[in-house]
Order: C-alpha cells, then sequence, then structure tokens
C-alpha cells in the first residue's frame, strides 16, 4: 500500500543470475515467470549470486513427466504448460526455502471460465501432485511455495475447489410437524 514495487526485467531470458543485494526488494521478471523471495529466503543465502530459472518443460521431458501421472491427473493436466522453476548458487540446485517465494506464471482463461477454479499442482519426482492455492489477476496465476520444482495451471471442479478451501456441503432435514412442512435444505 506504501510499498514501491521494483521489477528487475529479463523478458527475453529464462533465467537470470542476481545478487543478494538485488533479490532482497525486487521481483524478478522472466520469460515464463516473475518471481519474488521473501525476506527470510533472501537472508538465508549465501553472499554469492543466484541463478533464478523458469522455464517449461517440453518434448519427451514434459511426456515422461506426464506418464507419471495417474490417468485422472493426466487427463486433468491436459496440454497445460508444465514449468519448471529452479534457483542455483554456486553450482547447487537450492530446491527448498525456509521462507517464501511468490510465483506468477501467463495464464489465459478460456471463454466463460471461472478465474476461482484456478489453482496451481506441484508435481513432484514421483507423479505425486498437490494442490496449491492460486489468486488470478490481469493474465497471471500466482501462487506462494517454499520449495522449486514442477508445476502447473489447472482448473479445479467445484468438489475440487471447495475441497481446497475447506468448504464442504451438509443437508439439514426439517422434519414435518403439524403446522411446518418437512424439507431438506
Amino acid at each position: 500500500c506504501h510499498e514501491q514495487k521494483t521489477s528487475i526485467v529479463y523478458k527475453e531470458d529464462v533465467s537470470a543470475a542476481l545478487g543478494k543485494d538485488i533479490l532482497e526488494s525486487n521481483e524478478v521478471v522472466l520469460k515464463n515467470a516473475t518471481i519474488k523471495l521473501d525476506v527470510e529466503t533472501v537472508n538465508n543465502l549465501g553472499d554469492a549470486d543466484v541463478t533464478l530459472t523458469a522455464d517449461t518443460v517440453e518434448n519427451q521431458d514434459r511426456n515422461d513427466l506426464v506418464n507419471s501421472l495417474s490417468d485422472d491427473k493426466k487427463q486433468a493436466i491436459g496440454d497445460s504448460k508444465i514449468y519448471n522453476f529452479l534457483m542455483e548458487q554456486d553450482g547447487s540446485n537450492i530446491t527448498d526455502f525456509n521462507g517464501k517465494v511468490m510465483v506468477s506464471v501467463p495464464y489465459e482463461l478460456e471463454e466463460g471460465e471461472d478465474p476461482e477454479s484456478i489453482a496451481i499442482w506441484y508435481i513432484n519426482e514421483v507423479g505425486e501432485v498437490e494442490t496449491i492455492l492460486a489468486t488470478y489477476s490481469n493474465g497471471q496465476a500466482t501462487f506462494e511455495t517454499n520449495h522449486f520444482s514442477y508445476y502447473s495451471v489447472i482448473r479445479l471442479s467445484a468438489a475440487e475447489r471447495c475441497a481446497l478451501y475447506g468448504h464442504y456441503n451438509t443437508d439439514t432435514v426439517y422434519t414435518r410437524t403439524c403446522i411446518t412442512d418437512g424439507y431438506t435444505l
């Protein structure tokens, strides 16, 4: 609200090497994603430059990853883009952070698609998925994570959305009395 947002833009690149001082107060705009590290994540980094990568998984690598999913998950992911996010420092891949990272990826809503039905799947190395809350605004699906790996934007069914947000349906039965009709709400 009274904070200035600064972006470091590398829109033609899928990765960028950045110093800790730049990461402290800036979001990094890459070709496939915008990444913003929180203060705790930045403070836990060493002093060497960090390379952030936001690439898409293509061709045989994508086929292998999708084939590791269960049949219902394969159908749900369809032809959605799968992103591979990496953070490297001193030649080592940093996958887990003590803090949080905010990631935004481009996503176009289909005609009539409800932006509230958008979520993110984290896909682990054995083909299991974890659904992560996401928000949609200005052509971007945004989510928060504490590790980098494979992610994809997915569309939730109404039941999946309710489960993700902790909503539930209940039936309340009102029995008929001598002065009121019975009904189920």
